[in-house]
């Protein structure tokens, strides 16, 4: 018996058996995991290179090609090293700059309950008193 005197029901157990033990877990299982696209990124210059999809391939150039003047030579910077995943040989990034799609942010953002009514309150001007609460309800910003 719990404390209260009330005995979990086996319901109850069965949640809390299966309750996610890590952060990892529990995004996958409320579908809470953010599209996220990898881009490579120079050691050298910091140059980004967004991934090509070639079917379930993703690519990402073998050199960085930024210049710093149009008469320069490439910076010639490795962006790739090859890695095991599910047993074959890929090419994975040196540096990996993983980025959340902001399309897709912006679309779980809005789709969320009580968010469309957020964001229409805050087009209403609230100048009726002289106290200011917010940026826009002042007469300049």
């Amino acid at each position: 018996m719990s404390e209260g005197g009330h005995t979990p029901s086996a319901r109850d157990i069965r949640l809390l058996n299966n309750f996610p033990t890590d952060l990892r877990t529990a995004r996958k299982s409320l579908d809470l995991e953010p599209d996220i696209i990898t881009y490579a990124s120079c050691t050298k210059c910091s140059s980004v290179y967004p991934p090509k999809k070639s079917g379930d391939v993703t690519e990402w150039p073998m050199e960085c090609t930024w210049r710093p003047f149009k008469t320069s030579s490439p910076c010639g910077q490795s962006l790739v090293k090859s890695a095991v995943e599910a047993g074959e040989s890929v090419r994975v990034p040196v540096c990996p700059l993983a980025i959340q799609n902001f399309n897709s942010f912006v679309g779980r953002l809005l789709c969320r309950p009580g968010y469309e009514k957020i964001l229409d309150e805050g087009t209403v001007l609230n100048n009726k008193t002289d106290q200011l609460q917010d940026i826009k309800d002042g007469a300049a910003i």
